[in-house]
């Protein structure tokens, strides 16, 4: 939707550099959303990953979480067996999920920014041409 709304627009306000600027964008929220409903359908499950980094010195736990697809999420997890254990495709560590956080902040930033100079540019040439 974002994509032929972008196309309409620029058709009628002609900003190349600003529509290629607007479809990176684009692209990138698209690729960010994959990963926002991993996120937001996800369940926390114990013990899949524990990758070395996130280990604290001398601590010997065998305790750690993640965030895992839900069982429903046919898609997304491999069952084994019938019954028996699963596998699922993602298994985000908070790191993870904090990394991901900051791209979605970073997007959003750069989006407000894109969208002043959207309507300053729209501004400028109805200035200009009215």
């Amino acid at each position: 939707m974002l994509k032929a709304a972008s196309e309409a627009y620029f058709s009628e306000f002609p900003f190349s550099s600003l529509q290629k600027r607007v479809n990176q964008a684009i692209k990138a929220s698209e690729q960010f959303s994959t990963r926002r409903n991993e996120i937001a359908h996800g369940i926390v499950a114990k013990n899949y990953n524990k990758p070395n980094d996130l280990a604290v010195e001398g601590e010997k736990s065998d305790d750690y979480w993640n965030l895992v697809p839900a069982m429903t999420s046919t898609k997304k997890v491999k069952l084994n067996s019938w019954g028996g254990d699963f596998t699922p495709e993602y298994a985000f560590t908070a790191k993870e999920i904090n990394d991901f956080a900051s791209g979605f902040w970073s997007l959003a930033n750069d989006v407000a920014l894109l969208i002043q100079e959207v309507r300053q540019r729209r501004c400028e040439y109805e200035e200009l041409s009215g």
